[in-house]
Parts: structure tokens; sequence; C-alpha cells
């Protein structure tokens, strides 16, 4: 099968989840269930390399979320203060955010 010949070449683990995450992201339509059900088909050592770029995708996409989210906190925060009427540097020292980010809260 294809999967065996590029594990053969050195790379086959790295093209594998290539492949992964390009389905992932290119199909919406897809759960992540129903891949993982088609990997256990073709092979389980596969099913169980696919748990574990899952695992990573969830990981990342948890730490890119936590961040999202985080971000979003301090422009609310810097919003908020600025309707009390707080200067721009005590915002920016407050919240960490530069000026030109308050600045475009401002507009």
């Amino acid at each position: 099968m294809a999967f065996n010949q590029m594990e053969n070449q050195g790379n086959g683990l790295e093209y594998f989840e290539t492949f992964i995450r390009y389905i992932m992201s290119a199909r919406n339509d897809l759960e992540f269930q129903t891949v993982y059900e088609l990997a256990k088909e073709i092979s389980l050592e596969r099913s169980e390399v696919f748990m574990t770029i899952a695992e990573r995708l969830i990981t990342e996409g948890m730490e890119k979320g936590i961040e999202k989210g985080m971000e979003k906190g301090k422009l609310e925060v810097a919003e908020n203060l600025l309707r009390l009427g707080m200067g721009v540097d005590m915002i920016m020292k407050a919240t960490g955010l530069s000026e030109e980010e308050i600045r475009k809260i401002m507009n």
C-alpha cells in the first residue's frame, strides 16, 4: 500500500501526519471519529498513530483557543477601561496591549 511505501521512505509518519492534517482542515464535514474509524480499517498501527496526531492537534487547538481567549479578554478589559475614562498609557500597563491595539478599540 501507499502508506507502507511512504513509511519505508523514512518520513512516512510525517507524510501521514501531513495527510491527516490536510484532510481535517480541508473537510469541515468530516468528524474526527469517522476519520479514526477509517484509519483503523487501514491498519491498527496507523490508527494508533492517528490518535497520537489527533491528540497533538487537539492540544494545539486548545492552546490557540486559550491564546485567542486571553487576547479577547485583554481587549474587552481595555474597552471597559476606556469607557471609564482611563488613559491609554495606564491601559497599556494594565493589559499589556500596544498603543496601536488600544487606538483600534477607540475607533
